[in-house]
């Protein structure tokens, strides 16, 4: 097996959720290789499956390793700080996020951005950037972005969930609990699937829809130890759905 077969193997075993195996793989082709731009991808691959870890830090290390070697003018120094703004994502850092995002668009990147190869980049720059324009709370901006998006497959529950979300901050509540529904169909990790159904109950509840209301708080109760939802949130939800159905049900 070459080097290039053993890092799409590690790519694969990364792609499927078993980051461990992946990061095994792709160290080991770290130690190895000579090429200092083939170590740049292969530190970038590793700097990504560290953040799926939860490992931030680990993953800024790694990200430090890769971008010496780089031409600012080449493909993989775009994609290394691509990885950067995704690390920076899953600590909550939105600004940061967006300026490197950004930074990626600027024109003086324009003719490596538009090049073929890098078409999946523009994709995924695009997607992110929707959601840090959602987490500095610039969600109208956000939203033609996260729609354009949910065209492609790849993390497609995790657009969903975050174009869910900008509906129901915005107010449009019944394309809220569509593109909700349609992210828990297909499978949230356990902190995003607490919070969706959490925005489900209370876009029911908004809805007037007090019974799908009152089960959806039920659920979020019953697995509080998934999220960050607070419990007395739930709690009031859950008796403020009792309280209006008993009153729909005397009017009745």
């Amino acid at each position: 097996m070459t080097d290039w077969d053993r890092y799409d193997h590690a790519i694969a075993l990364r792609e499927a959720g078993r980051h461990q195996e992946a990061l095994v793989e792709l160290r080991s082709l770290a130690s190895t290789s000579e090429d200092p731009e083939e170590n740049a991808v292969v530190q970038m691959a590793i700097a990504r499956c560290l953040r799926a870890c939860g490992k931030l830090g680990e993953a800024r290390r790694a990200l430090r390793d890769a971008y010496p070697s780089l031409s600012t003018q080449s493909s993989a120094y775009l994609r290394v700080k691509f990885v950067e703004a995704l690390i920076e994502e899953g600590d909550g850092n939105w600004k940061k996020e967006l300026d490197l995002l950004d930074e990626i668009l600027d024109s003086k990147y324009a003719r490596l951005v538009q090049e073929d190869e890098n078409q999946d980049l523009k994709e995924e720059v695009y997607r992110h950037r929707g959601i840090a324009l959602m987490g500095v709370g610039r969600h109208k901006e956000a939203r033609s972005l996260l729609e354009a998006a949910i065209s492609g497959d790849y993390e497609k529950e995790l657009t969903l969930y975050y174009l869910g979300q900008c509906y129901f901050v915005l107010g449009e509540l019944k394309l809220a609990k569509l593109r909700i529904k349609e992210a828990l169909s297909i499978g949230l990790q356990a902190v995003n699937e607490l919070n969706a159904h959490y925005w489900l109950a209370v876009a029911h509840f908004r809805l007037g829809e007090y019974a799908w209301s009152k089960l959806e708080f039920e659920w979020c109760l019953a697995h509080l130890d998934q999220g960050t939802v607070a419990r007395d949130d739930i709690l009031k939800g859950l008796a403020s759905a009792d309280k209006a159905m008993e009153i729909s049900q005397r009017a009745n």
